[in-house]
């Protein structure tokens, strides 16, 4: 057999010519997969990252009843069984306690619905990251009353740095909810929806708020490896009382935008199918191309006494070492661009940019950067390779020699 590969690897190398511009057919097919794979992967991730940690973390830890009746009433308490169990967990890593609530925001004469967020200000920048997102003021000081107020709201609202914001509804158990914040920085969280609508305050002032003094909406928490979540929560219910709390992920908690997900997988496979479709044929015109020119070589080496399947075996393996060749150089060319733009995303603009804010998405092209995607991105191509040799193969069968040696 390695006297077959030897030879398979010699006879791709006497027409230099031919051999690049094949390798270089599949080279170009790998590339353009790779990329194009990337970019709708990098793209969804970047989708569920904005959603998970400016909203519910990989998991929570809510009331019993809380997530069905989302009302202040089915807070909880953090107690410390709660904060063993989740100490005791391996795999999370951020834990953020919030109290999550609605109230209408005045300035003046201008009145608006809001949801509040109390947050530990500490941790939540680990989360979230949003002392990144602040575009004016300061992040959170530590001093009581401060709140940051998204850019849209802000404008709605007429409020700038240190303006006067006041927060009126209904606290726990009915309580009467009033009091006032002072604008300490003005954020861009880069998603319409939530420019519109939050404000992020102390926790320990939105519990003075809200008359909830120690009490919590839920305990949002990060994970390490998002691909052992199921085990993580697993683990978490196991150390906690099932019967006063609930732990839920985030695709249990997001099951509209879990269910739309799924939807654009099916288009995205459906455009990598149509992808593979025309990488496919490119390699079957260059296998057809490199076949006719070399029917004359075949039919001189099986007049002179090589068998037919032995032929067969050598032009099989020249195949598969295209296929290797030009699948490596693929991956070759397309690393150092891919963990260029892994890190530095493509900013967008315009009505595309328009498009992406408004389904929630930041305005640029994120790209997927995984050993997973682009070992099973080169495997397709290897395979197309394989299954496309056939065409050298069977013109080797039904070749006729002599016509061939004719010229005809």
């Amino acid at each position: 057999m390695s006297t077959f590969f030897k030879l398979a690897w010699r006879n791709l190398w006497r027409n230099k010519r031919r051999t690049i511009i094949t390798v270089s057919s599949i080279c170009f097919a790998m590339f353009y997969g790779l990329m194009m794979k990337s970019m709708i992967q990098g793209t969804y991730a970047s989708l569920d990252n904005a959603m998970i940690k400016n909203s519910t973390g990989y998991l929570q830890i809510q009331g019993l009843n809380y997530w069905d009746d989302k009302t202040i009433d089915h807070s909880m308490e953090l107690t410390s069984e709660i904060a063993e169990a989740v100490n005791t967990t391996h795999g999370i890593t951020t834990q953020v306690p919030k109290l999550d609530y609605f109230a209408l925001a005045s300035t003046g004469n201008i009145t608006k619905g809001v949801a509040i967020i109390g947050t530990d200000a500490s941790v939540e920048k680990s989360m979230s990251n949003m002392d990144t997102k602040v575009i004016e003021g300061t992040y959170f000081s530590g001093k009581s009353g401060g709140a940051m107020v998204p850019v849209n709201l802000a404008e709605y609202l007429q409020v700038e740095i240190g303006d006067t914001l006041v927060l009126f509804g209904q606290g726990y158990h009915g309580v009467t909810a009033a009091g006032k914040f002072w604008t300490e920085g003005i954020i861009d969280l880069r998603i319409p929806m939530m420019n519109n609508t939050l404000v992020y305050i102390r926790l320990e002032d939105a519990q003075h708020l809200f008359g909830a003094e120690s009490r919590l909406t839920h305990l949002a928490m990060m994970v390490d490896d998002p691909k052992q979540l199921e085990k993580i929560q697993n683990d978490l219910i196991s150390k906690i009382d099932t019967s006063q709390y609930r732990v839920m992920n985030w695709k249990e908690m997001n099951a509209e935008y879990v269910q739309m997900a799924g939807t654009k997988n099916i288009s995205s496979g459906i455009m990598i199918g149509i992808l593979y479709l025309i990488v496919g044929f490119g390699i079957f015109g260059t296998l057809f191309m490199m076949t006719l020119e070399r029917r004359r070589e075949f039919s001189v080496m099986i007049s002179i006494g090589m068998r037919r399947s032995k032929l067969a075996v050598v032009v099989f393996i020249e195949s598969l070492l295209l296929g290797l060749v030009g699948g490596l150089a693929g991956i070759g060319v397309s690393l150092p661009l891919l963990a260029y733009l892994h890190a530095n995303p493509i900013p967008l603009s315009g009505d595309l940019a328009e498009m992406y804010q408004a389904y929630g998405i930041e305005p640029e092209y994120h790209f997927a950067f995984e050993s997973g995607f682009i070992f099973n991105q080169f495997m397709v191509v290897f395979v197309l390779c394989v299954f496309l040799s056939i065409v050298p193969v069977m013109s080797v069968f039904k070749l006729d020699f002599v016509k061939a040696l004719r010229g005809k």
